[in-house]
């Protein structure tokens, strides 16, 4: 579940606010793009050209990482570093 607001008006320096529960379909481990989720939850953004999100995410388990999206390697990039990670983790754990 994700707790979204976002700030400013594109048309005027008057502050808008828009705040939006969102739940996200559930997936397996890994690293995900949820851009067009979030579009759908928030049709009010088309209004905004600058503004400041801020996001509550009431999973315990849960993370959130924002990139660009420019180079589709990426998501691999971060999966082989946490998981190699956590493998790490798991030896050092393990040995004691």
């Amino acid at each position: 579940m994700l707790h979204m607001a976002y700030l400013r008006s594109h048309y005027s320096d008057t502050m808008k606010i828009f705040q939006q529960r969102l739940q996200l379909r559930e997936r397996s481990r890994g690293f995900h793009l949820i851009t067009d989720e979030v579009l759908r939850a928030l049709p009010q953004l088309k209004e905004l050209r600058v503004g400041m999100c801020q996001v509550f995410i009431q999973h315990t388990s849960a993370s959130l990482t924002i990139n660009e999206n420019a180079d589709p390697t990426v998501r691999k990039d971060f999966e082989m570093y946490f998981s190699n990670s956590c493998y790490a983790q798991e030896l050092a754990n393990s040995s004691k």
